[in-house]
C-alpha cells in the first residue's frame, strides 16, 4: 500500500486533536489561539475551518465569548485517527490549501501514526 502525505487540513485536524486529548479533563475549554502558538500552526482561520468540520462530524464541542474554545466531544481514547481523518477528507478540497503545519512534536506523532496504519 502507498503512503499517502497527510494533507494540510489533516495535519491541522491531527494537531488540533491530540492537543486537545491533552488537555482532556480540564473544565475549561482550549482557545484556538493556544492551539495555533503551541504547535506554530500558520493559520488561526485555517485552524478555525478545520475545527468547524471537526465540529460538524460531531469530534469537538466549542463554546463561544471571551472564555471559549475547543474541547472534544468524549474521552480520547475513544476517537480513532480514522475518524478525524474521515472528517476532515470526506469534504471538498479548500480551493487555498494552506501550507503544512510546522513539524512539531504533534505532527511528529500523527505522522507516524498515519505511516503505521497505513503500513497494515
Amino acid at each position: 500500500m502507498m503512503n499517502a502525505p497527510l494533507s494540510s487540513k489533516a495535519e491541522y485536524a491531527c494537531v488540533a486533536m491530540l492537543d486537545l486529548a491533552a488537555c482532556f479533563g480540564d473544565p475549561a475549554p482550549i482557545p484556538l489561539r493556544k492551539i495555533a502558538e503551541r504547535h506554530e500552526l500558520k493559520s488561526e482561520q485555517f485552524l478555525v475551518q478545520v475545527l468547524l468540520l471537526l465540529k460538524s462530524k460531531g469530534l469537538v464541542l466549542s463554546t463561544r465569548g471571551a472564555a471559549g474554545g475547543y474541547q472534544l466531544s468524549r474521552e480520547p481514547e475513544k476517537i480513532s485517527l480514522w475518524e478525524i481523518l474521515d472528517a476532515i477528507d470526506s469534504s471538498p478540497p479548500a480551493d487555498d490549501e494552506e501550507p503544512s503545519a510546522t513539524n512539531t512534536t504533534m505532527l511528529q506523532i500523527a505522522q507516524q501514526a498515519w505511516q503505521e496504519a497505513n503500513l497494515i
